[in-house]
């Protein structure tokens, strides 16, 4: 799954996750699974939906697609900042596969970490 993926590579993406075979990349794909789901039922979702942070949620979605990751975890950490649970958790299980995909390498994943544990802890 990379960034400027399509929905239907999303889709395609999501259908290799979900048969993923035991290995030592099982667990990265785990964690991986909750953004390819997100990314691939964006067209599905109501363009009216009640929900105040929602629009701010999609544009980190639409960030992400874009290749803009930086861009993405930020509007993703101000939606946790309102809500740390929102949609359930799904907004923080986002944000962590987003980080996976960056990689331990980067240097904004391990700021970003610890962002992350400040607004839920």
């Amino acid at each position: 799954l990379l960034p400027q993926d399509s929905a239907a590579n999303a889709r395609e993406a999501l259908n290799l996750l979900d048969v993923f075979p035991a290995s030592r990349h099982y667990a990265s794909a785990e964690i991986i699974h909750p953004l390819a789901e997100e990314l691939a039922s964006m067209n599905n979702e109501s363009i009216q939906d009640s929900d105040e942070l929602f629009p701010a949620y999609r544009n980190s979605l639409s960030l992400f697609r874009r290749g803009k990751l930086p861009a993405s975890v930020d509007g993703l950490m101000d939606v946790l900042r309102s809500s740390r649970d929102y949609r359930h958790g799904r907004a923080r299980q986002v944000l962590l596969g987003i980080l996976e995909i960056m990689g331990e390498d980067d240097p904004l994943t391990a700021g970003y970490r610890s962002e992350l544990a400040s607004i839920l802890f």
